[in-house]
C-alpha cells in the first residue's frame, strides 16, 4: 500500500513537518520573524555598547596623557638641566633669570660639593645627582686640568712681562703682542727659517689676553666634559 499525505507529514520523531504543512521553515522564522527584529536590536545594542566603551576607554587615555604631558611641562619649568651636572629642581617656584645664568655659565658654584644651598642662587634646589660623584667624574676629565695648564701659564706670562698693556695696544687686556712672540707665539718666518717648530705645539697654551682666556676656558669645560 502506498504511502499516506499523512505518513508523510509525520517526521521521525511523530510530529507533523513544517515544510508539509505549509508551515514555514524553523530557520526561515527565526531570521525573517517576529525574532529577527529582537535578535537585530540585541546585536545593535551590543554594537553600540561596545563603541561606547571603547570611546569611553580613549577619552581617559587622552585625558591621562594630557595630565602626564602638563605634569611634565610644570616638572621642567622648575627645574635646570645638564648634562654633566645632572638636574637641579627648584620645589614650589620657577628658577629666576640669575638662576639660569649661574648655572649655565659655572654650574660648580651653584651645585656645590655637599648640595647645600649656594649662595648664587635665589632659592634652595636640590640637585638630582650626588655632588660628590660628579666632582670625581668632573676631577678626572683631561679639558680641566689642560684649562687649569692655561691659566697657570697666562699668569706667568703676564707676570714676567710688563703686565697688562692698555686697550690701544691690546683689545684682550692682556700684556703686548711682541711679549707673545718672545714666549711662544706662531710666527711662520722663524719656523720656516730658524727651524722653530716647537711653535707648532706653544700657541695652543698661550693667550692673547683675559678675554681670549676665558673664551677658551668655557668652551672646554662646558663641552669637553660631555
Amino acid at each position: 500500500m502506498g504511502a499516506t499525505t499523512a505518513e508523510y507529514a509525520v517526521g521521525s520523531r511523530g510530529h507533523p513537518r513544517p515544510e508539509t504543512i505549509g508551515c514555514p521553515p524553523r530557520h526561515f522564522a527565526a531570521t525573517n520573524g517576529p525574532g529577527a527584529g529582537v535578535a537585530a536590536n540585541g546585536e545593535s545594542s551590543d554594537a553600540e555598547l561596545a563603541m561606547a566603551l571603547q570611546l569611553a576607554e580613549m577619552q581617559e587615555a587622552d585625558a591621562s596623557a594630557a595630565h602626564a604631558a602638563e605634569v611634565q611641562h610644570e616638572s621642567m619649568q622648575m627645574m635646570l638641566s645638564d648634562p654633566v651636572w645632572g638636574d637641579l629642581h627648584f620645589p614650589g617656584k620657577d628658577p629666576t633669570s640669575w638662576d639660569k645664568t649661574c648655572f649655565g655659565c659655572c654650574p660648580c658654584f651653584v651645585v656645590g660639593c655637599t648640595g647645600r644651598r649656594s649662595c648664587c642662587l635665589s632659592g634652595h634646589a636640590t640637585p638630582s645627582m650626588n655632588p660628590m660623584r660628579i666632582w670625581k667624574r668632573v676631577l678626572s676629565c683631561s679639558s680641566l686640568w689642560i684649562s687649569v695648564v692655561q691659566v697657570a701659564i697666562f699668569i706667568l706670562v703676564v707676570m714676567s712681562s710688563s703686565g697688562f698693556v692698555p686697550m690701544d695696544q691690546n683689545q684682550m687686556i692682556g700684556p703686548h703682542p711682541h711679549y707673545l712672540d718672545k714666549v711662544g707665539a706662531k710666527n711662520t718666518a722663524k719656523m720656516l727659517l730658524r727651524n722653530e717648530w716647537w711653535r707648532l705645539i706653544s700657541p695652543l697654551l698661550l693667550h692673547g689676553g683675559v678675554l681670549h682666556l676665558l673664551m677658551n676656558v668655557l668652551v672646554q669645560l662646558r663641552f669637553g666634559m660631555l
